[in-house]
């Protein structure tokens, strides 16, 4: 949610207000860190404070999320435990969880390696390195990139994914 539409800069930001005002004080070797905070933490914050979090049009997602999974004990291990294309459906029932947040997700904190997810610079690298993904049938172009991106990079599509992403 912290990460959607947004720039890298932009999700640090979001990521350390967050900490900062939500999350556990900690220290090493003499630095203070904040933990990012649990959504029991978050269930009480109200949609003001989170906006100056930089959170925007994201803050009640953020605030109904929180207070959604505050309330389903096990949430971690249900959502590690489904198939992927079921976790990525769970997901889904989130507001402002989108397919391509939903498949960071699976593949960043749940290691399901067979996510494929697809914004804007994936989508260009496919288009012009592998213009037979366009015969994979239906759907949106986004999600006919995720299909094609499963098949044809095997068993770690995630990984390639990310090899993609950073040679571009």
């Amino acid at each position: 949610l912290c990460a959607t539409y947004s720039s890298i800069p932009i999700i640090r930001k979001r990521i350390d207000l967050l900490s900062r005002k939500f999350g556990r004080e900690m220290w090493f070797e003499g630095e203070r860190f904040y933990s990012f905070p649990s959504p029991e933490q978050l269930k009480d914050a109200c949609c003001d404070t989170l906006t100056e979090c930089k959170l925007g049009y994201r803050a009640p997602y953020f605030q109904e999320t929180s207070c959604r999974l505050a309330s389903e004990p096990g949430w971690k291990e249900r959502i590690e435990s489904l198939p992927y294309e079921e976790a990525r459906k769970y997901l889904r029932t989130f507001k402002g969880i989108g397919p391509k947040a939903a498949d960071c997700i699976l593949l960043f904190a749940f290691q399901k390696y067979e996510a494929f997810p697809v914004d804007v610079w994936i989508r260009r690298i496919i288009e012009r390195h592998y213009p037979q993904y366009a015969k994979y049938p239906g759907g949106d172009v986004n999600e006919r990139i995720r299909r094609f991106g499963m098949d044809y990079f095997g068993q770690y599509p995630g990984y390639a994914q990310e090899y993609l992403f950073c040679a571009r």
